[in-house]
């Protein structure tokens, strides 16, 4: 019963998360953050699943720092479509139980 309780399972299509920034103003000058753009990309992590991930990014105009979401970098690398533990799951399964490319593969599946 609970496999049939997964995220993939429960989605027709990947749902989208909205990630922004904690700051409204720069935490620099204090100026109020402007919108710089708003990408979306799929993502996959093991205790998620596969999710649309759309992150604001702000920007301060005055100092032209941009600020990102620091939730979505907890789960993910910049520009990157796996998470962290996926990226983990696969090395131990690479270096420590000796497992080949298409196993580990199969294994995510």
């Amino acid at each position: 019963m609970l496999q049939g309780v997964s995220a993939s399972t429960l989605f027709a299509s990947p749902p989208v998360v909205e990630f922004q920034p904690s700051y409204t103003h720069c935490p620099d000058c204090g100026v109020e953050l402007n919108v710089q753009k708003t990408p979306t990309r799929t993502v996959s992590t093991l205790h998620v699943g596969r999710f649309q991930a759309r992150e604001t990014f702000l920007i301060c105009e005055a100092c032209d720092r941009p600020q990102r979401s620091k939730e979505l970098g907890t789960l993910v690398p910049p520009s990157a479509n796996f998470g962290y533990d996926v990226m983990v799951y696969a090395g131990n399964a690479l270096f420590l139980r000796n497992r080949n490319e298409a196993e580990v593969v199969a294994e995510l599946a």
